[in-house]
């Protein structure tokens, strides 16, 4: 029990790590490594990849992301990744050229990194850049809408009408009505005929 007035002594987030917290959860040794290399566990740069001018920055970014969640009990996205037993293959845990080689650089701005299947490991065969869209069709949370009678996934829905599909996924989680759920700006909807019933969804 903590004398009166005294503060708790908060330690590192790092798993194996007793030193005093220093910054951002780490420790001063793990705080420098995230500062200088973009990652708590890595020891040494050695390729420039984080620098501003290098043009596998975003690579490298989504390489330490994907260590951390899967091998940080402290990642906010632990739970959803290491904590279901996703890990990182043994050949890219400690090396990006490795990963880059396999994976190849991200072909565009609206793609991020993608596991075909959702319950296996980071490791090449199961792994691929995709778009937003490609995303939301893979996703295990993914719903089915339907809308006067037509039943599709979200990600089939926002390729027809030309919605973003995380746009859409915000708007779930703010509570949006299903049937406001793909509404577009006055000056780009496609007046029908005929009004759209009412729509309702599922969980699949």
């Amino acid at each position: 029990m903590k004398a009166k007035g005294m503060k708790a002594v908060r330690f590192c987030s790092i798993d194996g790590c007793r030193k005093k917290h220093f910054g951002l959860g780490f420790c001063c040794m793990h705080h420098a490594r995230f500062k200088k290399y973009g990652s708590p566990l890595l020891t040494h740069q050695g390729h420039g990849y984080c620098s501003q001018s290098s043009p596998y920055r975003f690579e490298y970014r989504v390489w330490c992301g994907m260590m951390l969640r899967c091998g940080n009990s402290k990642s906010h996205a632990y739970s959803r990744y290491g904590g279901r037993g996703i890990r990182v293959c043994s050949s890219w845990q400690n090396s990006f050229e490795t990963f880059l080689r396999d994976v190849g650089p991200c072909p565009g701005k609206n793609f991020s990194i993608d596991r075909i299947d959702n319950d296996g490991n980071y490791e090449p065969g199961n792994v691929r850049w995709a778009s937003a869209v490609l995303q939301a069709r893979n996703r295990k949370t993914n719903h089915i809408i339907t809308i006067s009678g037509v039943a599709k996934s979200i990600a089939g829905w926002c390729e027809l009408l030309r919605v973003n599909p995380r746009t859409v996924m915000s708007r779930i989680r703010r509570g949006w009505r299903v049937c406001d759920l793909f509404s577009l700006p006055v000056r780009k909807w496609v007046c029908c005929a005929e009004e759209p019933g009412p729509a309702s969804a599922s969980a699949i």
